[in-house]
């Protein structure tokens, strides 16, 4: 019976989060149709099935709660099923894909959610099928780019999903370079992705070195600026610290990410060049001197490029804004 139960609850959820949708959409119509089209919705019952954020919010609490017990208890033998989990995670991602969820009066909905996935990673082995809804998602949704993240982050630090993020990285990395170029939705969405969580987990991001190196070839410039992005919050978060608190290891990572940095100071991309600016204007905070005459020297290269899309501003504020400036 509580099987039976918790998947009415899922498709239940799904049906009114699509009805939910679908409403939304057809309201921004109405409106969009003049006098006559605001009359018409005049006419509109209201409707009492109407999923609201706070019976979104129950519904998920609900869900949360039995994860916690024992669910072996309900099968025999006693394995929880793969299609029982997915079920239940189904509905989950469902509700992520409202354009609302970034909003903050949707942060405890969007919460709830993330830790009842999390408890589905840890305790069910959803791990796998998370990681690979994740990245669908992100391809589909533009929205769920910071969301994600902040999810990761918390499967990450909470629910012992270590080896997520490599994961990930790794399968952005098998993405064809075509298929970027052609969706740049979805590869804004993964831009986004990976540097908010080159924000949030820059030690962990330190060792998908490697797989977003791949990206610096490919001719979509939003992935090349990604990843620029991320070896800067690398460079800032990991290796920020006096030269001779690192060990040779550390120098040699973050020499070479400095070394990809000068090395797009004339990338073919306007939005490249200027990306590389503002990172270099970032790493000035820090206090290791030979960092200084690097970013100096970078700063100088923009200088050179005389790109008018880049704010002639820019290189001044970077230079003059030295916390060691002679």
């Amino acid at each position: 019976m509580t099987k039976m139960l918790v998947y009415l609850l899922c498709q239940l959820m799904e049906v009114l989060e699509s009805k939910d949708t679908s409403n939304s959409q057809s309201k921004l119509v109405v409106r969009g149709g003049g006098r006559r089209g605001a009359k018409k919705s005049s006419c509109i019952a209201p409707d009492v099935w109407t999923f609201t954020t706070e019976l979104k919010l129950t519904a998920v609490t609900k869900l949360y709660q039995l994860a916690n017990h024992n669910l072996t208890l309900l099968f025999d033998p006693p394995v929880v099923e793969e299609d029982f989990v997915n079920t239940i995670a189904n509905s989950l991602f469902r509700l992520l894909e409202n354009q609302s969820m970034g909003l903050q009066r949707w942060r405890d909905l969007r919460l709830s959610i993330f830790q009842l996935l999390g408890v589905l990673n840890y305790r069910y082995g959803y791990g796998l099928s998370c990681r690979l809804k994740t990245v669908q998602s992100l391809r589909h949704f533009e929205h769920l780019a910071q969301p994600l993240a902040e999810a990761v982050d918390l499967f990450t630090k909470e629910y012992s999903c270590h080896s997520m993020i490599i994961e990930i990285v790794r399968d952005l990395a098998k993405i064809p370079a075509a298929d970027l170029q052609r969706d740049t939705s979805g590869t804004r969405a993964f831009a986004t992705f990976l540097t908010e969580l080159a924000e949030r987990q820059p030690t962990r991001m330190k060792s998908c070195l490697s797989l977003l190196m791949v990206h610096l070839d490919e001719e979509n410039y939003s992935m090349r600026k990604c990843v620029l992005a991320v070896f800067g919050e690398i460079v800032l978060r990991e290796f920020n610290g006096i030269h001779e608190a690192l060990d040779s290891a550390a120098k040699d990572t973050r020499d070479q990410l400095l070394d990809c940095l000068e090395d797009h100071v004339h990338d073919a991309h306007a939005h490249v060049r200027s990306s590389v600016l503002q990172v270099s204007f970032f790493i000035l905070t820090l206090v290791d001197d030979s960092l200084h005459t690097l970013v100096l020297g970078l700063g100088e290269a923009v200088l050179v490029a005389e790109d008018d899309s880049i704010e002639p501003s820019a290189p001044l504020v970077a230079l003059g804004d030295r916390p060691l400036a002679g």
